[in-house]
């Protein structure tokens, strides 16, 4: 797949540079079910620390409640970086923040739920995303426990719906995709074994093309 294409239309937020562990993931994946393509801008959204767990097939237990509300605090500070050809023909490299607030209810018996509002500059984006998301099983990410290998999966499962059934990355470019600093496995033979390889390991043992489900 040509490195160079990164419009939004094609690669969108798949593509885009992004860093979000799995919790966080968790808990942005599940917001993103609860987009229409009428709403107005985004509102906010409530998002309820069960439906987390339900859709991600967890155990029901105290422990997700505290790990999910901290996960939305923490992705105030996530940005996407897009890539895109703009009307002038020039390629753009553009930041937008996820969220611009998230609020929870002060109540202690009352802390099970949180709200949350996209950037309004994402929406385009967002619901080209929520679309790409109705194409996977999100029971294929229950297991996967590296943000890595939830990352490969999805931009593998891009390409397929894109009509590729193989794609080809400069590693510098992947890197950039997953968000990984320069100072984060700095040699390729530490990339390939503590991110690639573990990725490809999950993806196999843990996927749909690998597990019959019941």
């Amino acid at each position: 797949f040509p490195s160079h294409d990164k419009q939004g239309g094609k690669t969108g937020l798949v593509e885009a540079t992004s860093k979000m562990d799995v919790s966080e993931f968790r808990v942005f994946a599940t917001a993103l079910t609860m987009i229409l393509p009428e709403d107005e801008d985004f509102l906010e959204y409530e998002l309820k620390i069960s439906d987390v767990i339900k859709l991600f097939g967890l155990p029901n237990n105290g422990m997700y409640y505290d790990l999910f509300r901290d996960a939305a605090l923490k992705i105030l500070e996530r940005k996407f970086v897009i890539y895109e050809e703009k009307e002038d023909g020039v390629e753009y490299k553009t930041t937008i923040p996820l969220i611009i607030e998230t609020s929870e209810p002060v109540p202690v018996d009352e802390q099970n739920r949180i709200r949350i509002q996209f950037h309004p500059k994402l929406k385009p984006y967002l619901l080209q995303l929520k679309r790409e998301y109705l194409t996977v099983d999100v029971r294929n990410l229950s297991e996967l426990s590296s943000q890595y290998s939830v990352k490969m999966y999805l931009i593998l499962k891009h390409q397929l719906n894109l009509g590729n059934s193989t794609a080809k990355y400069e590693v510098v470019r992947l890197r950039e995709i997953l968000g990984i600093e320069d100072t984060e496995y700095p040699s390729y033979g530490n990339f390939k074994q503590k991110v690639l390889m573990r990725a490809i390991t999950d993806i196999n043992a843990f996927t749909e093309h690998y597990r019959d489900w019941e």
